[in-house]
């Protein structure tokens, strides 16, 4: 059977009333439609024809459709479009439909499949695009493995930071053809970490920014010369070779603290000699104050002595007298105007008195033992302190002259 007629026999399943009618029954212009592009096909005018069923289709849905766009591109030698929309057909047909043509369509199916060519893509990369005959297609097509009508084709791949790579392919019918190989880099992205913040960064003798960087660094495979710098921190600098995409890591040390300034040499003149104390004149007056102090002491001490002496004697007479008037008292016998609680408290005042009398010629004894002490002192600084030295101005046969007296 000839394309032409194989074409018709497809289309004519399309008038022939039966169970599968779509859910909304055709207008009286798609039918109009449908006639016209029929004639088309008998015309001959299969790319036309194409048109004509894709344009019916957008505006029924109905699958049968499909079936008679499949045979237009079979006609038209487009064995590729011929199955996407045999398989497209298989996919949307009613059952009752697709049961009816199954064989029609396996049989379509088989004839078509070894009358095109397969394309698979091998190379991995992120964000990898592919364009074949001018025409952008999924990257996922292609991996599976793309159909093409036997002929040359030209794919087109391309992926960020790699060099876009043109394959030319002849593909002959049922054959597949894999492009192998990887996309060869361009570049890749480093990612610099770093603690420390504001360090200046400089690549390849460029400036490059400061830490922390805002995006990673997009770098031409190769050698590349990274150099951080920090007022406070070590440089640090590394050697990296870029192949692929990289995360580093930049340590900067601490400085040790800066050593002290050395002082200029400085000439420095000798002092001169602090004039000799006079110790002679020192130990006389020292012993002098001390005896003055000495004596000072030794009557206050003396002084106080007596007062608590005689505070003594009185408070001795008291109680003395207190005692022999107590037992008179206690007797009935009180001296006129007296009471026995009289003399008891006399009793206890002279008492106190003593008392306070003992302590404090107590003390007054030592004060005037110090004072007497400081005396002695006063009086061995005086006697063992040397004269001081004098210079006179002596007559001299013929002259005068300077004599040093001790």
């Amino acid at each position: 059977m000839s394309r032409r007629r194989s074409a018709l026999a497809w289309a004519l399943c399309l008038v022939a009333p039966s169970t599968w009618a779509q859910a909304r029954p055709w207008t009286p212009a798609e039918r109009s439609d449908f006639r016209a592009a029929v004639a088309l096909v008998d015309g001959r005018r299969y790319d036309e024809a194409r048109a004509a069923f894709q344009a019916l289709y957008a505006s029924t849905h109905d699958a049968r459709i499909l079936f008679n766009l499949a045979a237009t591109a079979e006609a038209a030698g487009d064995a590729v479009g011929a199955l996407d929309a045999l398989e497209r057909f298989a996919r949307e047909a009613p059952p009752a439909l697709l049961q009816q043509r199954s064989a029609a369509v396996e049989s379509a199916r088989a004839r078509l499949s070894a009358r095109v060519g397969v394309v698979r893509v091998a190379p991995e990369a992120p964000d990898l695009r592919a364009v074949v005959d001018g025409s952008p297609v999924e990257t996922s097509a292609l991996r599976e493995g793309l159909r093409l009508n036997p002929g040359d084709h030209v794919v087109r791949l391309s992926a960020p930071r790699h060099a876009e790579r043109e394959e030319r392919v002849t593909l002959v019918a049922g054959a597949t053809h894999t492009i192998d190989g990887a996309l060869a880099r361009t570049s890749a992205l480093v990612t610099l970490r770093c603690e420390v913040a504001g360090a200046a960064l400089r690549v390849d003798d460029r400036d490059a920014g400061r830490t922390p960087l805002g995006a990673p660094l997009d770098l031409a495979v190769g050698r590349h010369t990274l150099v951080l710098t920090h007022p406070t921190r070590r440089p640090f600098r590394t050697e990296l070779t870029v192949t692929e995409d990289v995360a580093l890591d930049a340590a900067l040390e601490a400085l040790p603290p800066a050593p002290a300034a050395r002082p200029s040499p400085v000439v420095s003149l000798p002092r001169p000699r602090p004039p000799r104390p006079d110790t002679a004149n020192g130990r006389r007056t020292t012993g002098w104050i001390t005896l003055g102090a000495g004596a000072a002491v030794t009557v206050a001490g003396a002084i106080f002595l007596r007062a608590a002496l005689q505070r003594i004697d009185e408070a001795d007479e008291q109680l003395t007298r207190g005692r022999e008037a107590l037992p008179l008292c206690e007797a009935g016998m009180c001296p006129r105007r007296t009471t026995i609680d009289d003399v008891r408290a006399s009793i206890s005042a002279a008492e106190g008195d003593i008392s306070k009398g003992t302590t404090g010629a107590v003390l007054s004894a030592v004060g005037l033992g110090v004072g007497v002490a400081a005396m002695g002192v006063g009086v061995v600084l005086l006697v063992r302190a040397p004269r001081p030295t004098r210079v006179v101005l002596a007559p001299w046969p013929g002259g005068l002259t300077l004599r040093a007296v001790w």
